[in-house]
């Protein structure tokens, strides 16, 4: 019956004694419950839980991934000649893919960069739905179905444990918007000057982001199969401000968000390194980074 059950109801009908419920997401359904005259009352206290034990488990499972997360490494390959941006994927060599999966999906994904070009793919299988969206605003397409990211920390001299954004975190996210290919760039914290903050809230709290962009001079191309896709990415170093050098280790997580069966709204994450993506009701904790669960990036000659 979906979540975020903003303003329901639950009652019993005066003519017929039967109880119903009033839920379900942003429709509107009646649904009637059976067996409740059959209930007995248990004999037990009183158990409350506030807003503040939610952020302290959220705190607690991010705390669990991030030991697992230490121990996740990729490679950032060095190519001599720039990709076709076409969603084939061959010019990436085997030793620059990482694979993970979760639940019915299947994923793989690979980083790269020339002199002027950051490269990312994505193979995703098992998506019944491949690559659709029906948002309409860019900043939330990670909310209105299908779409791949790239989370990288720029600066390889932060903290690799810090729970907070530093300058040079950023989010690449790769979508479509009436079918075709489009690029976000989130930066969760800039220079002052830079900021043009986006706020993404639910009901119990808010989030904001420093910048939200739509990427024009980023390359996307996408090819879908019966229950699987493939995504190319391309992206100029100089618009990501990503300078990177041999011999230095990034922090950086591919995943994929995975759309419900209408296309309009989301019903999974999947992440190669951070693995406590459960949440899929709450904007503001989807868009949160969590640096200290991404894994290594080896930038290699």
């Amino acid at each position: 019956m979906g979540g975020e059950w903003f303003g329901g109801c639950f009652f019993k009908a005066d003519q017929t004694g039967q109880y119903y419920l009033i839920a379900g997401g942003t429709s509107y359904n009646l649904i009637r419950l059976g067996g409740l005259d059959k209930l007995q009352p248990l004999a037990g206290g009183k158990v409350e839980f506030a807003a503040e034990q939610l952020l302290a488990a959220e705190k607690l499972v991010q705390q669990r991934a991030a030991q697992a997360a230490a121990k996740n490494a990729l490679k950032i390959t060095t190519l001599k000649a720039p990709v076709t941006v076409d969603a084939k994927l061959d010019e990436f060599p085997k030793e620059s893919w990482v694979e993970w999966s979760g639940g019915q999906y299947k994923l793989r994904g690979a980083l790269a960069v020339d002199a002027t070009n950051l490269y990312a793919a994505w193979e995703v299988r098992g998506d019944a739905n491949p690559m659709v969206n029906g948002g309409k605003d860019f900043t939330h397409l990670f909310v209105t179905g299908d779409s791949v990211d790239l989370q990288l920390g720029t600066d390889p001299g932060a903290d690799p444990k810090r729970t907070e954004p530093a300058l040079g975190d950023l989010r690449l996210l790769v979508s479509v918007m009436d079918d075709k290919p489009v690029v976000v760039l989130y930066r969760w914290k800039t220079a002052e000057a830079d900021k043009k903050p986006v706020v993404f809230e639910s009901p119990w709290r808010k989030h904001a982001v420093d910048s939200v962009t739509l990427l024009a001079d980023a390359k996307a191309a996408i090819q879908r199969g019966g229950d699987s896709y493939t995504i190319e990415l391309c992206v100029p170093l100089a618009a990501l401000g990503f300078k990177p050098e041999a011999g230095k280790d990034y922090q950086a997580d591919l995943g994929a968000v995975f759309s419900d069966a209408t296309g309009t709204n989301r019903a999974a994450r999947v992440y190669w390194s951070n693995k406590a993506t459960s949440l899929v009701n709450d904007v503001p904790g989807e868009i949160m980074p969590t640096p200290n669960l991404w894994g290594v990036a080896r930038f290699t000659d």
